[in-house]
């Protein structure tokens, strides 16, 4: 008999701990699926975050739009000089012509090539397009050998 009460003691308390585990489970895909939401309400498509004005035929950063990409990423200043664009030179481009190539599906992929002016290096990053935590804002960095003067 006291057995029994012991049993039905245990699958009373297995019972609340598995319905407070389901309760915690279900509050969580509510809270993802509210962010999924919010994500796919944002513009599409759209760019990594970069500002340009054009000096001498070249696009040089003049701002970096706050909690996009190119910001998060930590690795852009303002006075780079952006020289590819998946790999296809910006030289000549116009501003239209910039934000064609920058501009594509919110979470792709693209590789952009900088050129630093005050220390003349250049480094490569592979940025998601649109508004991205910092972990997932940059998905390769390279800095590249000393650039050729120009």
């Amino acid at each position: 008999n006291n057995n029994n009460n012991n049993n039905n003691n245990n699958n009373h308390n297995n019972k609340n701990h598995n319905e407070r585990e389901l309760a915690a489970l279900r509050k969580e895909r509510d809270f993802f699926k509210g962010q999924m939401e919010k994500f796919l309400a944002l513009p599409n498509p759209c760019g990594v975050g970069l500002r340009f004005e054009m000096k001498l035929k070249r696009p040089i950063v003049s701002d970096l739009v706050p909690g996009m990409s190119a910001e998060r990423c930590e690795s852009i200043a303002r006075g780079d000089e952006l020289v590819e664009i998946d790999e296809k030179p910006t030289r000549d481009l116009s501003l239209l012509d910039l934000q064609k190539l920058l501009v594509g599906s919110r979470g792709s992929r693209v590789k952009l090539s900088f050129l630093r002016a005050s220390d003349r290096r250049s480094f490569t990053l592979t940025l998601r397009r649109g508004a991205w935590g910092p972990e997932h804002a940059i998905d390769h960095h390279e800095l590249c050998d000393t650039f050729p003067s120009l």
